[in-house]
């Protein structure tokens, strides 16, 4: 008896069986030994070579759509209007006897669309070239099975149990169950949810079936049969199903509202051309695609030509954005830039793991190859880390001069005036602590730094606070540094202040209409919240607390991010929140920031939730109004001050050896990588604090 007659036999056997609590270990072994058969009938051949006569063909572009379906529903007029390829279209069945590819541009991407021969019933038996046909979908990331809407809801049917019946599963996810094969120790089962459809004996009636007898067997959620089977065989594949129905142009309306509102539907007119767009914007839907855009350092995004992640090829993190540019890359990449939605400023600093969303801009900022040993006589024979990089004393020149040119049009490169001499006279100043090796001085620097830290009181100790201090007096400096230099690009006239119109003029002059970006403080609202006096003006002044408003003090800008924050969770619309959208996320997210001691077991639970709640809730209305959410909004907006706390704890923690809480000058000085790791130079952050200015 050949495999197809003992495959109908056992669907025949299990048609005829009652199902009940008697019969269930009967069923469960019926349909390990049917599924045992159709993977035997998917292997080749004994003693063939492997080759054969399929129409695979090579995969190109960010992703791959197959479309499946009966003869003559439209397949091959689809690929036409979708792709412009030409695939030869008749009135008659079997008119596409091959595969045909095109390939489809949308939203900068390419994506290959494949029609394949129709498929009949029996297709996964072999019937009709089934099996190649169902073969190139398993290398697919999307399934459009196409049908004819004016045919019985049956196609459908037989569509999906033809290709369930190859193992494929469509618009389903892998089943929670751990399972390892063992050479010894007997079937291990557990279980951490309560199972109704399959218990422990009927688990080894299974694997004993397949004839495995060792094995480790965790089932983590309510599974079938069906699903342990799927898990043992280990050939299954899991892809995501859009059902579109053509040909709705022969069929009444009411039959087409019945269509579209079935689950994973969609409906066409390939005839009159209706609901296309709407099939494109749903194929990029499923498919998942993320485009991220490059920035090299010191220039604009690179627009043109995105670099293409998804879930289902590699994944969508920094890490598979660096393996998708090159392999080696990875191993030279000191951290990256982020700027896009899945920032939670601009630009934010991510590790490997921080997960990329669609149109997001990233730069890779690499390391620094050491050079190996000095200059001369002063060559260090040394196998220690270099004291400090001049890394960002060269970028800042380096910026400083790209910032000259584009302001004052200096393209030619020619003789720095005045002005760009001031520049360079003021970068001079570091230079008093390198030494002959061209390395940095650190004792030096720290003997004069030390003074002006330690002022309150001046004790010969730098405490947590003068430190955090310090810090924070250092990020400050910078930010209004940038933001003089940034306001400089948009007051041309040099009168001090910039107008809301005049800003986003130039913006949209140097970046373009509508930027991919997103930043929320280019909004005019945003702009007239800076506007501390209300004269339609920003000086400088206020153009840093626009540019940087987490760390402003204006009662205008603290109303409008706590606005912010609450439309972003007020899911009912009635401009406040509620404990349950309290509760969802914000909750958890102003704990995370709190204070040192604060117990992280407390996360997510509702008691201390609504402890909290209660405490914003002044007025004890039952909801927390902007005005009440203000005083938590440094949990929200980590600004300057969190991180010069953060950086301070850091660096005394490093170097206080003595465990008193505070810092000597001996201290300082045995310890400079502790502190100059925090207080000159941070790997963790966005910005570096610069001790120098």
């Amino acid at each position: 008896m050949g495999i197809l007659e003992r495959i109908k036999e056992i669907e025949a056997e299990m048609a005829r069986t009652q199902k009940n609590k008697a019969t269930e270990y009967h069923l469960g072994q019926l349909k390990a030994k049917l599924a045992k058969l159709r993977t035997q009938l998917l292997e080749p051949p004994k003693g063939s070579s492997g080759g054969g006569d399929g129409f695979e063909v090579t995969k190109f572009g960010h992703g791959r759509v197959a479309l499946i379906g009966f003869p003559s529903v439209g397949k091959s007029t689809l690929l036409t209007m979708l792709t412009g390829t030409h695939s030869e279209a008749a009135s008659y069945e079997f008119t596409t006897l091959t595969c045909i590819p095109g390939i489809i541009h949308y939203n900068d991407t390419k994506i290959q669309l494949l029609d394949l021969p129709g498929i009949i019933e029996g297709a996964s038996e072999g019937k009709g070239r089934g099996r190649q046909v169902i073969a190139v979908a398993k290398s697919s990331d999307l399934v459009l099975m196409v049908l004819d809407a004016s045919k019985s809801e049956g196609h459908r049917q037989i569509l999906t149990r033809e290709l369930e019946a190859v193992g494929l599963r469509l618009n389903k996810r892998p089943p929670q169950i751990y399972f390892k094969r063992k050479k010894t120790g007997g079937i291990s089962f557990n279980t951490t949810v309560p199972l109704t459809h399959i218990d422990e004996k009927l688990c080894y009636q299974i694997l004993h079936e397949y004839k495995i007898h060792n094995a480790e067997v965790l089932f983590r959620e309510d599974a079938t049969v069906d699903d342990l089977i799927d898990v043992i065989e280990g050939n299954r594949k899991y892809i995501k199903c859009v059902y579109v129905y053509n040909k709705i142009d022969v069929v009444g309306i009411d039959d087409v509202d019945k269509l579209a509102r079935q689950p994973n539907s969609l409906v066409i007119s390939c005839n009159l051309k209706l609901n296309l767009d709407r099939l494109l914007a749903r194929m990029w839907e499923e498919m998942g695609l993320v485009r991220v855009y490059t920035k090299p350092q010191g220039q604009q995004p690179d627009f043109t030509d995105p670099v293409v992640l998804s879930t289902d090829r590699g994944g969508c993190t920094v890490e598979d954005f660096c393996n998708h540019i090159h392999r080696s890359l990875l191993k030279d990449v000191k951290y990256v830039l982020v700027w896009g939605t899945s920032a939670r400023h601009y630009p934010q600093h991510c590790g490997l793991s921080h997960g990329i969303q669609d149109e997001d801009v990233v730069q890779i900022v690499k390391k620094k190859e050491k050079e190996e040993g000095g200059r001369g006589r002063f060559k260090s024979h040394t196998n220690a880390p270099d004291r400090i990089s001049d890394r960002r004393r060269l970028d800042d020149k380096e910026w400083e001069r790209e910032h000259y040119r584009l302001l004052h049009g200096d393209e030619d490169g020619g003789e720095p005036d005045d002005h760009m001499k001031e520049w360079e006279e003021f970068l001079k100043e570091e230079e008093d602590f390198i030494n002959d090796d061209d390395r940095f001085n650190l004792a030096d620097r720290i003997s004069a730094l030390f003074p002006k830290i330690d002022v309150a009181p001046t004790d010969g100790f730098v405490s947590l606070d003068e430190l955090t201090t310090w810090n924070l007096e250092q990020a400050r400096a910078g930010q209004h540094r940038r933001s003089s230099r940034e306001m400089e690009l948009y007051d041309k006239s040099g009168s001090g202040i910039v107008s809301f119109g005049t800003f986003n003029a130039l913006r949209q002059e140097s970046h373009g209409e509508g930027n991919m970006l997103g930043f929320p403080w280019w909004k005019e609202e945003h702009f007239n919240a800076s506007d501390a006096n209300g004269d339609g003006f920003l000086d400088k002044s206020e153009f840093n607390d626009f540019l940087n408003p987490t760390d402003s003090d204006n009662p205008k800008i603290i109303n409008l991010l706590s606005k912010q924050e609450i439309r972003q969770r007020d899911k009912d619309g009635d401009g406040k929140l509620n404990f349950d959208e309290y509760f969802n996320g914000l909750h958890d997210h102003i704990h995370g920031y709190d204070d040192e001691s604060a117990d992280i077991s407390h996360i997510g639970n509702m008691t201390v939730a609504k402890d909290r709640f209660s405490k914003l809730d002044k007025d004890n209305d039952g909801f927390i109004s902007e005005h009440e959410l203000e005083p938590v909004l440094d949990k929200l907006y980590l600004s300057e001050r969190y991180y010069a706390r953060q950086q301070a704890i850091h660096a005394i923690s490093e170097a206080d050896k003595d465990h008193d809480g505070r810092l000597t000058l001996g201290e300082m000085i045995e310890n400079p990588y502790a502190f100059y790791g925090s207080v000159y130079l941070s790997d963790d952050e966005d910005y570096f604090h610069d001790e120098f200015r």
